[in-house]
């Protein structure tokens, strides 16, 4: 009996013969040839290692019997597979490369293009574990002399450096931030940038941790040779811009210690500052502290700064007189005078000037008409479209105070006028108490128009007291509703107005005007002998005119009236 059993072996095992006939003497031969007839038959003599493959042929012989029947077994021998590691696949530092093969013995050899280990002329005899340097194809075989070649082991390995790492992470900051930046790939070079633009070569290259006190956008990337570059790692630390969160109102007294704190949120370190402070006052960091003194009330401008933005609010600071005495109402010394019509867009100066026994300090706020405001005794305005605007000045001592308004008139571009020669010359009203939209008016007068102007097409608007009227104008200067008329007089031909002003006539009929007038006073129960003031308004293509018409009506058993 032949043992091992015939087969494929990646070692060379010992090759045993046994017989079960005692004192028998066993031959055999290795290339399958008749083991009782061979010259080369060889006797058995005990374990004998394999060398080479062969096809084992054996006979029992003793004197006195028949030979056996001949066993035969054939052995192939093939070195095994090599075993490569680490495994195949994407790595962000280089292994060490280690081949290994089950075959005692044999020795092992590799290349790192993919090319046949076997029969090239760049493959590399394995000696032990061999860092890798760069991105490779190993392909190894594994050889013995008296076996056949193993199968070759194919892996293919990528390195690219690993993606850097910020920390802290991007996101808001509330203070100075110090990012370090790292990257798991020993030995890597990290480049970055701070503008969001994609870093190089030639870009800063990371050693110490980045001061950020401003946004920033990082934007980062790993080199090292060997490797593919790393992906681009970015991150952004926003920064707060200030935004100040202290009491915008506060109360002092005159001669007593005061101390205000402006207080903002938003990223540190902030800076402050305070200006237009009142005497006895003043600012240190973000604290205004002092004895004021003086009495009124003042706008103190406060600022908090941070390297993302600024903000600026106003502080209103009521100072009291000594024992919180009530001051009086401000007394107006100079009155707002009525400024000379301008264009829309030319600056309008407004001045006015006021005092008030006991109190230093004034407050003059004003408001324009167009949804605008100002502070100071002297104050310009720039109107951007024409109208008639109505400017208030309030001037506040911080307990009491008087106001003054002025009309303002703005002309269109191009079209200036005297607005003195708008008026209204003559005016009737017709009211019935008990029948609801029956009731008429008519107005006539002056309206300027510049030279030149083409009546065609234009937009008018007509506001007496609560009522409107809107027209579109023919080149007649006519303009007409259901109920409302205008007519213009004078200079035109083919709607060009040859001379200021126009004579117009303007007439309204079945309309409720008592409810539209009622909020000028106008009375609608049985009363008579009244008289109200009404504001008259005409807007010719945005250049507007007022004017006040007073009117006097009577009733008549309280059915119907009259006015004029």
């Amino acid at each position: 009996m032949i043992s091992p059993a015939a087969g494929i072996y990646n070692n060379f095992p010992a090759l045993t013969i046994n017989t079960a006939t005692t004192g028998a003497t066993t031959f055999y031969t290795t290339d399958g040839s008749d083991t009782a007839t061979s010259p080369t038959a060889i006797k058995y003599n005990g374990a004998t290692p394999f060398t080479a493959g062969a096809t084992i042929t054996a006979v029992a012989e003793l004197t006195g019997m028949n030979n056996s029947a001949e066993s035969n077994a054939a052995f192939v021998f093939t070195a095994a597979t090599p075993v490569i590691a680490p495994a195949a696949g994407s790595y962000d530092n280089f292994p060490n490369l280690t081949i290994t093969t089950a075959t005692t013995g044999a020795t092992i050899f590799y290349t790192t293009d993919g090319s046949d280990p076997a029969t090239s002329p760049t493959a590399i005899q394995y000696s032990g574990p061999t860092p890798f340097t760069a991105s490779a194809t190993i392909t190894a075989v594994a050889k013995l002399t008296g076996m056949n070649n193993s199968a070759e082991s194919n892996a293919a390995f990528v390195f690219t450096a690993a993606t850097p790492v910020f920390s802290p992470l991007g996101g808001t900051c509330l203070s100075p931030q110090n990012v370090s930046i790292t990257c798991a790939t020993a030995g890597a070079a990290i480049y970055y940038t701070t503008d969001s633009s994609t870093p190089t070569t030639s870009s800063p290259q990371y050693s110490t941790p980045l001061n950020l006190a401003s946004t920033t956008t990082l934007t980062a990337y790993a080199v090292i040779a060997g490797m593919a570059n790393s992906a681009a790692a970015s991150a952004t630390y926003t920064f707060v811009a200030p935004a100040i969160t202290s009491a915008l109102s506060a109360a002092a007294t005159e001669n007593s210690t005061y101390s205000y704190l402006i207080a903002a949120s938003g990223s540190t370190p902030i800076t402050y500052t305070a200006s237009n402070l009142p005497g006895g006052l003043s600012q240190s960091g973000g604290t205004i502290s002092g004895t004021p003194t003086v009495a009124g009330i003042t706008e103190i401008t406060l600022t908090a700064t941070n390297t993302t933005g600024s903000d600026t609010e106003i502080l209103l600071l009521t100072i009291a007189p000594p024992g919180n005495a009530t001051p009086l109402e401000p007394t107006i010394d100079s009155p707002v005078t009525t400024p000379t019509p301008v264009v829309a867009g030319q600056p309008v100066t407004f001045s006015v000037s006021a005092s008030d026994p006991g109190v230093s300090l004034l407050l003059y706020t004003w408001t324009f008409g167009d949804q605008t405001s100002g502070v100071g005794a002297t104050v310009n305005h720039i109107y951007t479209a024409p109208g008639i605007y109505t400017a208030t000045v309030t001037i506040s001592n911080g307990a009491n105070f008087t106001s003054q308004s002025v009309t303002v008139i703005i002309d269109a571009a191009g079209g200036s006028v005297d607005p003195s020669q708008f008026s209204v010359t003559k005016h009737a009203f017709s009211f019935n108490f008990s029948k609801p939209a029956s009731d008429s008016m008519s107005l006539s007068g002056t309206l300027p128009v510049a030279s030149g102007y083409n009546l065609s097409n234009k937009s008018l608007n007509v506001i007496i007291g609560g009522y409107t009227s809107s027209f579109t104008l023919t080149a007649k200067g006519q303009g007409s509703t259901p109920t409302d008329s205008i007519k213009f007089t004078g200079s035109i031909k083919n709607g060009v107005c040859a001379k200021s002003p126009l004579k117009f006539s303007y007439a309204v009929k079945k309309q409720n005007l008592l409810a539209l007038l009622a909020q000028y006073g106008f009375s609608t129960a049985n009363a008579s002998k009244q008289s109200i003031s009404l504001p008259v308004l005409m807007d010719l293509d945005n250049a507007g005119y007022l004017a006040n018409i007073t009117v006097s009506y009577t009733a008549k058993s309280g059915k119907s009236g009259t006015a004029k």
